[in-house]
């Protein structure tokens, strides 16, 4: 009976492009969080901060689907992807949670 023979392949994988945006996009929505809870001690007026916190949900959301796509990549590794993806669904739930409790 002949053995089955396996094949591994340990040649080292790049991240894709869209992988490293996700990762980007959650960075910036995690700043402009921490710029919009920041703005209301410093008396910058709500209207900026709303729309700060606009953007960064459109952030969050847009590198949601990004790191989606990025994970459906081929011959990549998928570090990235599944961090970004991750970081910006967590962002984007707290984001609309946010928003539907009113607090921001």
């Amino acid at each position: 009976m002949r053995r089955k023979r396996y094949k591994y392949d340990f040649a080292a994988r790049k991240e894709s492009g869209d992988a490293k945006a996700s990762v980007v996009y959650a960075s910036l929505s995690a700043v402009l969080m921490l710029l919009s809870f920041c703005s209301v001690y410093f008396g910058i007026s709500e209207k900026t901060s709303g729309i700060v916190g606009l953007s960064a949900t459109l952030l969050s959301l847009a590198g949601f689907l990004i790191g989606l796509n990025s994970l459906r990549d081929r011959d990549t590794s998928h570090g990235f992807g599944i961090f970004g993806t991750v970081t910006n669904g967590l962002l984007a739930v707290l984001w609309i949670g946010l928003y539907l409790a009113g607090i921001n």
